[in-house]
Formats: structure tokens, C-alpha cells, sequence
């Protein structure tokens, strides 16, 4: 039995092999904990195994957004006080307050979300309202974080100069193109040791470009637990919602 990795963008999806001589095809299985089974005939190398697995790409996506919604996806929220946010992986209370007011403020403030709405809007438009501004919260959080973590790590990797911008609607939580690493906003919902995994993965692509076994020693010299944090990313990223 063989374990591998296939990289779909950003996702990790580790595999094993297991070779039979009573097959003559090779076939791929998903578990509920998203790792892949492979089994394949004595009769086929590595080369015909990663074909197959990049054929069943799009395939392996929509499985993988499927597990998502069915095992872990949160309940949408309604914004009244009680409720808990998500922020740098804790799990902060919200506090609503109505007034008459003319918009939605959002301050984190001795352990607490308080959000501040006007009390003239409907509750359909108010949790929209809310939802609208705590995004911007977020992202504007999210790249101020993510600037000064990233910016620690570039010096341990000898890397004078790197942008950071915010991804959005991409199902990537990182990129690099020309020297500017983009990080989506819903990072900062994760603890902050995945962030630094995302951010880390990320500046080691500056140095090698393929998930070669350099690009991930150059990880592991700086993380050298890379691995779990990298699971917990793949088993909890349905969670980091709000």
C-alpha cells in the first residue's frame, strides 16, 4: 500500500494505493473523511493512476463539496444576541443593540461581538445588513492579519518582498502570481496556526513552484507540524462560515 497526495488548487487530498491482481481497472473511493482509496491492478504504474485521477477531478469536487454540506456545513445565522462568532478560531459572543441609528456597526470589544443596527429595519434587511457588515469586518481584519503574519514569515524564508491581497469567491484559501500571495478573508475565522500553515504553504511556492518533496521540506523546516494543521484545514473548512 502506497500513500500519495493529489493537489486540486489549494485542496489536499491524501491517497493510498492498494495493488490487486484480481483487478483490471483502476477505481477511486472518497470517504466521509476525505481521503481517497485507489485500487488498481499489478498490471499499472504511477503514471496511469495519476491520469485517472486527473480525469476524475471535476468529479472529486463536486463529492467533496457534497460531504461539506451534509456533515458539517453551520447553520445559517440570525444576528441576535447569544449567537457566537467565529474569529482567529475562537468563538466569540454577539451582542445586539438596537437604536436609531442610520447603519450597522460592528466592534469586538472585551470578549464580545457588539453589533449595533438600526431597530427601524425589518429582521429580513437587518440580518442582511449585518451579515454585509461583519464581511467587511472581516476582510478588512483578514488582510491587516494576514500582512503582518505573512510579512514574519517571509523573513524566515529569506523573502524580501511579497504582497498580500484578499481572496473572496474563490474556492482557493491561497495563490501566488507574480510575487503577490492572495489569502481568502474566511481564514481568519481558522485558528491563527492555520492561517500561518496557508501563509507558509503559500511563500514556500516562491522558492518551488510544484508540491515537489523540496517544496515540502521547505515547508516543514518552518512548520514542522505542516501535516496536522494542513488535516484539520481539510476536515473543518465547511465550518469556517458565518
Amino acid at each position: 500500500m502506497t500513500k500519495n497526495e493529489l493537489h486540486i488548487g489549494q485542496i489536499t487530498l491524501p491517497y493510498e494505493v492498494t495493488w490487486s491482481e484480481n483487478r483490471s481497472t483502476i477505481g477511486i473511493e472518497l470517504t466521509s473523511d476525505k481521503e481517497l482509496i485507489v485500487k488498481a491492478p499489478i498490471t499499472a504504474n504511477d503514471g496511469d493512476i495519476e491520469r485517472v485521477l486527473e480525469n476524475k477531478k471535476p468529479w472529486l469536487l463536486k463529492k467533496l463539496s457534497g460531504l461539506e454540506e451534509r456533515s458539517s456545513s453551520p447553520r445559517e445565522k440570525e444576528f441576535y444576541s447569544g449567537e457566537k462568532l467565529l474569529y482567529n478560531g475562537r468563538r466569540y459572543r454577539l451582542k445586539l443593540d438596537l437604536k436609531e441609528t442610520d447603519g450597522v456597526e460592528v466592534h469586538l470589544k472585551d470578549n464580545l461581538f457588539i453589533i449595533t443596527a438600526p431597530e427601524s429595519l425589518g429582521e429580513d434587511q437587518r440580518r442582511k445588513e449585518i451579515k454585509n457588515s461583519l464581511l467587511n469586518w472581516y476582510k478588512k481584519r483578514a488582510k491587516n492579519n494576514f500582512k503582518k503574519r505573512t510579512k514574519r514569515y517571509a523573513r524566515k524564508l529569506d523573502i524580501e518582498k511579497v504582497e498580500v491581497n484578499i481572496l473572496d469567491s474563490s474556492r482557493k484559501w491561497g495563490e501566488l502570481k507574480d510575487e503577490v500571495i492572495a489569502l481568502h478573508w474566511k481564514l481568519v475565522l481558522a485558528p491563527v496556526k492555520i492561517q500561518d500553515y496557508v501563509i507558509v504553504h503559500e511563500l514556500a511556492h516562491f522558492k518551488h513552484k510544484n508540491h515537489t518533496s523540496g517544496f515540502w521540506n521547505t515547508v516543514g523546516a518552518v512548520l514542522p507540524d505542516y501535516e496536522e494543521r494542513k488535516k484539520w484545514l481539510r476536515l473543518n473548512s465547511a465550518k469556517l462560515e458565518i
